[in-house]
């Protein structure tokens, strides 16, 4: 039975211990840390923690490492700010965006991109230094894990188009090439997903992209008649034309849930309605179980 009253010793193992005492401890702070309040994850973080973790991927002594220190991650980041901010301080993000979630072993590539989407959450300017890891490339690939799936398929397809949702909310990141393709891969993991809750997810994300080509339609339709104005020598821009206001869209960049069919989940908005009772999504294999939304970046799974 694993107790907070042996965080001290845990640690002291994630700092000096072997390969396999490493592992253990990581094992043993990522289950206490699940459902832990932001003091107990505080007091990880006085620890140092996210840098021991990233020690233990420096090191990568064994799969399991990789494993359980990227899992360890992910129940820190998950509804704790500071956590998220520190993972970041500590360059995690660069080796899980670039490296891990591509690692052979599919359990690190779905604790990389959890742990992705949970530091996304943390906002905008996370999001657009997440971006210049380039990771949409791979987030299509995992977002489309084909017909012969495995639960674990399912909850890493969730995860990624969160996240991928969660990028489409930065601007600049994506080209038109690159936002048709994007839109090709969504539309084909959305009429092969299985589960509503990744369905709801993908269509926000579809809803995304086709606001930024309108939004980008209709500012381009709105700067040329602003330039045919003043070849005209007009004073000011055609009536009903205001270029100095901002064109919005109909996926404005706040809220809503990214579950729910309108707008998107991150940056601490509202929580997305949980998934249906037939859902048999499994837990990250650390913590408790989980029937519901809890916060801003844990989506719901019932195991």
């Amino acid at each position: 039975m694993l107790s907070r009253q042996d965080t001290f010793k845990y640690l002291e193992e994630l700092a000096n211990g072997n390969t396999q005492t490493k592992v253990d401890a990581a094992r043993a702070l990522k289950s206490l840390a699940f459902n832990a309040n932001a003091e107990y994850k505080e007091g990880l973080l006085k620890g140092g923690v996210p840098r021991l973790l990233m020690v233990m991927i420096s090191d990568n002594a064994s799969t399991a490492s990789l494993e359980q220190a990227t899992s360890c991650m992910y129940s820190m980041a998950r509804e704790h700010m500071e956590s998220k901010q520190s993972l970041v301080k500590a360059g995690a993000m660069r080796v899980l965006a670039t490296t891990l979630i591509r690692h052979e072993s599919k359990q690190c590539q779905l604790n990389s991109c959890a742990t992705l989407y949970a530091i996304s959450c943390a906002g905008r300017e996370v999001c657009k230094t997440l971006a210049t890891f380039k990771p949409l490339d791979r987030l299509r690939t995992l977002v489309n894990p084909g017909t012969q799936r495995t639960p674990q398929d399912d909850q890493l397809q969730l995860f990624a188009a969160l996240l991928i949702v969660n990028l489409l909310h930065v601007k600049g990141i994506t080209s038109k090439d690159e936002r048709a393709a994007l839109a090709t891969s969504l539309q084909r993991a959305y009429d092969d997903a299985t589960e509503t809750q990744v369905r709801q997810t993908i269509e926000v994300g579809l809803k995304r992209l086709s606001s930024m080509g309108s939004r980008r339609s209709r500012m381009a339709s709105a700067m040329g008649a602003l330039s045919l104005g003043r070849k005209r020598g007009d004073s000011k821009a055609p009536k009903g034309i205001n270029p100095s206001q901002r064109i919005s869209s109909g996926g404005g960049d706040g809220g809503g849930a990214a579950q729910g069919g309108s707008g998107m989940q991150g940056f601490g908005s509202s929580p997305p309605a949980a998934a249906p009772k037939s859902s048999k999504l499994p837990s990250l294999g650390f913590g408790k179980k989980k029937t519901g939304y809890t916060g801003s970046d844990s989506p719901s799974w019932n195991e």
